[in-house]
């Protein structure tokens, strides 16, 4: 559409003019509406589960996972295999809460911080999906620095997810990518993706 109109404009220059300008106008409108469908096709690209999360928070998930060039799937995944899909759940030890278990311990502030939030609320399902789908996003750039390939860096990130960077070094170093919070994890995204759990 974009050459469209600049061969229109090309033309206008060459003649003078004598192009008929509306026609430039209908380039136009055609562009803003192939936008618009470009747009509402982007939109519908959301799919609802049958799980217990609200409509509206699983859209919010979603926003979150596209945001950062994530597998929608992949975080309900990651939801699921930590909560149940319970926002208020709390850790055996206390130490993980929420959607998402956010370590309120070591890393609730920083990544608060690093989304944004003055007070983030690990039992909000919302600050949680803000806070996991960064961290995921940021666990991915790392590994994906330090080399791992796409297959290798999703079970990288879900290691590191489970154990924190430190951690998940020093397990990695002595069992490779193997665990079987991994195995879980893929097994429900792929539960969501074979259309078992779609919303009916």
């Amino acid at each position: 559409m974009l050459t469209q109109l600049l061969t229109m404009s090309l033309l206008l220059q060459l003649y003078g003019g004598v192009v008929d300008k509306a026609l430039i106008a209908n380039s136009e409108k055609q562009a803003k509406s192939q936008e618009v469908h470009a747009a509402a096709e982007k939109e519908q690209t959301f799919k609802r589960y049958d799980i217990p999360l609200s409509n509206d928070l699983q859209k919010y998930i979603y926003k979150q996972a596209e945001k950062y060039n994530l597998s929608y799937e992949l975080m309900l995944a990651i939801a699921h295999t930590e909560s149940t899909f319970r926002p208020d759940i709390v850790s055996y030890d206390g130490s993980s809460v929420g959607l998402f278990q956010i370590n309120t311990r070591n890393t609730i502030n920083w990544l608060g911080e690093s989304v944004g939030l003055d007070k983030p609320n690990a039992k909000n399902p919302y600050h949680s999906a803000k806070m996991a789908s960064w961290y995921v996003n940021y666990l991915k750039e790392k590994y994906l620095s330090e080399g791992y390939k796409k297959d290798a860096v999703i079970k990288r990130v879900l290691i590191g997810y489970r154990y924190g960077v430190g951690k998940s070094a020093k397990y990695v170093r002595q069992n490779g990518l193997h665990h079987k919070y991994i195995d879980k994890v893929l097994a429900y995204k792929n539960k969501l993706e074979s259309g078992e759990l779609d919303a009916k």
